[in-house]
Protein backbone atom coordinates (compact mmCIF):
# COMPACT_ATOMS: atom_id res chain seq x y z
CA UNK A 1 0.00 0.00 0.00
CA UNK A 2 1.35 3.59 -0.43
CA UNK A 3 2.44 5.35 1.98
CA UNK A 4 0.24 8.77 1.04
CA UNK A 5 -3.02 5.93 1.42
CA UNK A 6 -1.66 4.45 4.79
CA UNK A 7 -1.08 7.50 6.38
CA UNK A 8 -4.88 8.81 5.25
CA UNK A 9 -5.89 4.94 6.84
CA UNK A 10 -3.99 5.72 9.92
CA UNK A 11 -5.61 9.62 10.51
CA UNK A 12 -9.28 8.08 9.75
CA UNK A 13 -8.46 5.09 12.20
CA UNK A 14 -7.15 7.23 14.99
CA UNK A 15 -10.12 10.02 14.52
CA UNK A 16 -12.81 7.03 15.07
CA UNK A 17 -11.31 6.11 18.04
CA UNK A 18 -11.40 9.29 19.31
CA UNK A 19 -15.10 9.53 18.41
CA UNK A 20 -15.77 6.18 19.89
CA UNK A 21 -14.05 7.34 23.00
CA UNK A 22 -15.44 10.81 23.31
CA UNK A 23 -19.48 8.67 22.53
CA UNK A 24 -18.22 6.27 26.27
CA UNK A 25 -17.47 8.90 28.21
CA UNK A 26 -20.89 11.10 27.30
CA UNK A 27 -22.71 7.66 27.81
CA UNK A 28 -20.80 7.10 31.13
CA UNK A 29 -21.65 10.63 32.60
CA UNK A 30 -25.61 10.54 31.66
CA UNK A 31 -25.67 7.34 33.18
CA UNK A 32 -23.95 8.29 36.24
CA UNK A 33 -25.34 11.76 36.76
CA UNK A 34 -28.82 9.71 36.38
CA UNK A 35 -27.76 7.09 38.74
CA UNK A 36 -26.45 9.66 41.22
CA UNK A 37 -30.01 10.92 41.61
CA UNK A 38 -29.75 10.38 44.90
CA UNK A 39 -27.29 12.65 45.82
CA UNK A 40 -29.18 15.78 43.50
CA UNK A 41 -32.31 15.13 45.79
CA UNK A 42 -30.41 15.25 49.34
CA UNK A 43 -28.56 18.73 48.04
CA UNK A 44 -31.85 20.32 46.75
CA UNK A 45 -33.66 19.42 50.34
CA UNK A 46 -31.07 20.20 52.46
CA UNK A 47 -28.41 22.53 50.56
CA UNK A 48 -26.11 24.54 52.92
CA UNK A 49 -24.51 27.64 51.83
CA UNK A 50 -22.29 27.72 54.78
CA UNK A 51 -19.48 24.97 55.97
CA UNK A 52 -20.32 24.60 59.99
CA UNK A 53 -17.77 24.22 62.88
CA UNK A 54 -16.99 20.89 63.70
CA UNK A 55 -14.52 17.58 63.68
CA UNK A 56 -13.68 17.40 59.84
CA UNK A 57 -12.94 14.42 58.17
CA UNK A 58 -11.88 14.66 53.82
CA UNK A 59 -11.04 12.35 50.91
CA UNK A 60 -13.78 10.23 52.57
CA UNK A 61 -15.93 7.61 50.34
CA UNK A 62 -19.52 7.56 50.90
CA UNK A 63 -22.91 6.03 49.23
CA UNK A 64 -25.37 7.21 47.70
CA UNK A 65 -28.27 4.81 46.61
CA UNK A 66 -25.89 2.84 43.99
CA UNK A 67 -23.22 5.06 43.32
CA UNK A 68 -19.89 5.55 45.50
CA UNK A 69 -18.53 8.91 46.02
CA UNK A 70 -14.80 7.80 46.18
CA UNK A 71 -12.22 10.19 48.11
CA UNK A 72 -14.32 13.32 47.14
CA UNK A 73 -16.19 13.94 49.99
CA UNK A 74 -15.91 16.34 53.06
CA UNK A 75 -17.93 14.90 56.11
CA UNK A 76 -18.48 17.22 59.50
CA UNK A 77 -20.16 16.11 62.47
CA UNK A 78 -21.96 19.38 64.01
CA UNK A 79 -24.19 20.29 66.62
CA UNK A 80 -26.97 20.77 63.92
CA UNK A 81 -26.21 18.20 61.85
CA UNK A 82 -24.26 16.40 59.77
CA UNK A 83 -22.22 18.46 56.33
CA UNK A 84 -21.33 16.41 53.52
CA UNK A 85 -19.14 18.71 50.79
CA UNK A 86 -19.15 16.16 47.75
CA UNK A 87 -16.50 17.59 44.68
CA UNK A 88 -17.00 15.23 41.63
CA UNK A 89 -13.89 15.74 39.15
CA UNK A 90 -16.25 15.16 36.35
CA UNK A 91 -17.54 17.63 33.87
CA UNK A 92 -20.84 17.39 33.60
CA UNK A 93 -21.71 15.83 36.41
CA UNK A 94 -21.75 18.34 39.76
CA UNK A 95 -21.36 18.03 42.96
CA UNK A 96 -22.69 20.57 46.49
CA UNK A 97 -22.87 20.82 49.51
CA UNK A 98 -25.63 19.85 52.33
CA UNK A 99 -26.21 19.73 55.72
CA UNK A 100 -28.57 17.09 56.99
CA UNK A 101 -30.40 17.63 60.41
CA UNK A 102 -29.42 15.05 63.01
CA UNK A 103 -33.49 14.51 63.06
CA UNK A 104 -33.85 13.83 59.68
CA UNK A 105 -31.22 10.92 59.65
CA UNK A 106 -32.32 7.36 60.42
CA UNK A 107 -30.97 3.08 60.09
CA UNK A 108 -32.37 0.95 58.08
CA UNK A 109 -33.59 -2.10 59.86
CA UNK A 110 -33.51 -0.14 63.18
Amino acid sequence: MEPEKMMILLTVMILLTLIIILIGFYVAARFFKGAGGGLHELINRFSSPDIPEGHSFSGMTIQIGRIYYRNCVRIIGSQSGLFLSVSIPFPGISGGMMLIPWDAITIDGA
